[in-house]
């Protein structure tokens, strides 16, 4: 009994070690095998898959959705083009009229119906289901180790932000708060892609976010920047939001270390140049946010250089030296009205363009003690002097002189100022022009009369004595009338 007692002992204690080891290897491998830092992985991996399905699902059914609204609405608007044409006259007139306004009518109930759906999408629809769990994991973004995970989720996020606009609204501001604290590369690439196509279904939703998305033209990965620079390419170009002061941003990209990205900035203004007089318009204001920002003088006027030759209009270059020289009053340090006096040498100019700079004079002479602001004009009046006509070359040499004497006028010595005082004696004699008619008879032979004594009048004489006496023998030798 004893020895029984005993051995039912030892199996006990064998069963509960057992039941021990199973519940360890249940804790590590859950009956599957699996451990469970690959069980983790495994459970990330399939989230972020279900995520990626909920995101284009909701993408492509926004996409359905439009598609059999632009349908029938063709299909309307061919059914009212074949009712009226068997209409004529005053009765026509009048159904077409009524026709309009239903159809605008019309229009209006399909767009609110549409949106409606597009609402119902991320509302009570099966996806809505899944939104509080992607905003989780969106709002603690930091918590996650996985980036495929993030990626996806904030992706997903854009994706249905894209189908409505209330839900749009909501989730905007999460958006670009991720975009500029989030440290994940990935995340910041795709949340500039995902931008821009929000800036296409909503232009006026993400307009004051703008300004956002220009910083990160100056993030430290080269990917975050590409992306950045593609998105504001396209959507500038094909006018889907507004281009203002920021577009400097885009300017100094063409100066990028990155060949790449310089090389799309180039393409940009190329192509910027071709709608209309856009880089004309936002140039002062790329000169003074340059300037502001002190971007470094080589730089400078490398962008300056090639954003100039943009600008061939002579119209435009009157107006741009104008605003330019209205700048140098403000301009109370060197870097600033530098830029500015360089900015004027990559004009060429015409005879107006001389006269609106020498207009401006009073504007900027206080500036020309400076040396190299002198230099800048000294350019400017060396490619004038090219250009002009005879007519107009003295008055660019007294300018010239002027801004050599730091722009002071030229004051004369105390002899050339006597000099050019009127003499009180009586100055050299000369006989008044004649006119066409005198000319034709002078021609023919001159006969003295006592008339002729009348012209002598005309004459002033010369206060010397050799010259009197000179001038009475040629009196005594005119022959008698």
């Amino acid at each position: 009994r004893g020895a029984a007692e005993g051995g039912a002992a030892e199996e006990g204690a064998d069963e509960g070690a057992d039941e021990d080891a199973d519940e360890g290897a249940d804790e590590d491998a859950d009956h599957t095998g699996i451990p469970c830092s690959l069980r983790t992985e495994s459970k990330t991996v399939s989230l972020a898959k279900l995520f990626f399905v909920i995101g284009h699902v909701g993408l492509r059914q926004m996409i359905h959705i439009d598609q059999i609204h632009t349908e029938q609405r063709k299909r309307d608007e061919a059914k009212r083009a074949t009712e009226t044409k068997g209409r004529k006259g005053r009765k026509q007139r009048v159904q077409d009229e009524l026709e309009m306004v239903t159809s605008s009518q019309a229009d209006e109930a399909d767009d609110e119906l549409k949106d409606r759906l597009f609402a119902d999408l991320v509302g009570t629809g099966t996806i809505g289901a899944f939104v509080p769990l992607l905003l989780s994991v969106c709002n603690n973004i930091q918590e996650y180790k996985s980036e495929s995970l993030r990626a996806t989720a904030l992706l997903s996020v854009c994706k249905l932000m894209c189908t409505s606009q209330r839900f749009c609204e909501e989730n905007i501001k999460l958006v670009f708060t991720l975009l500029r604290h989030q440290s994940d590369t990935v995340v910041r690439g795709n949340i500039c892609i995902a931008i821009g196509d929000l800036a296409f279904r909503f232009p006026n939703l993400l307009a004051p976010w703008t300004t956002q998305l220009y910083r990160c033209l100056s993030d430290d990965v080269i990917r975050v920047r590409k992306n950045c620079l593609m998105v504001l390419t396209h959507l500038i170009l094909n006018d889907m939001i507004k281009v203002k002061g920021q577009i400097s941003q885009i300017a100094l990209c063409m100066v990028d270390k990155e060949p790449k990205i310089a090389n799309l900035a180039h393409l940009f203004f190329r192509e910027l140049a071709q709608k209309g007089n856009t880089v004309y318009n936002v140039l002062p204001d790329v000169i003074s946010n340059l300037t502001a920002a002190r971007v470094p003088e080589d730089i400078f006027q490398r962008i300056m250089g090639v954003l100039f030759t943009y600008v061939q209009n002579d119209r435009q270059k009157e107006s741009l030296i104008d605003k330019l020289c209205h700048r140098f009053p403000a301009a109370k340090e060197e870097h600033e009205y530098r830029n500015l006096g360089y900015c004027l040498t990559l004009m060429e100019y015409s005879e107006k363009c001389v006269k609106k700079l020498i207009d401006n004079f009073d504007l900027y002479k206080d500036k020309l003690t400076d040396q190299e602001l002198n230099a800048y004009f000294q350019k400017v009046i060396g490619k004038a002097k090219k250009s002009a006509k005879s007519d107009m070359k003295d008055t660019i040499n007294d300018f010239s002189s002027t801004v050599d004497n730091g722009g002071e006028k030229v004051a004369l010595d105390d002899e050339d100022a006597t000099a050019m005082k009127p003499s009180a004696s009586p100055i050299r004699a000369v006989r008044k022009k004649p006119s066409r008619a005198r000319k034709a008879t002078r021609k023919r032979k001159v006969e003295w009369s006592d008339e002729d004594d009348d012209d002598i009048d005309d004459i002033e004489l010369f206060d010397d004595d050799d010259d009197d006496e000179g001038t009475r023998e040629k009196e005594n030798a005119r022959p008698a009338a």
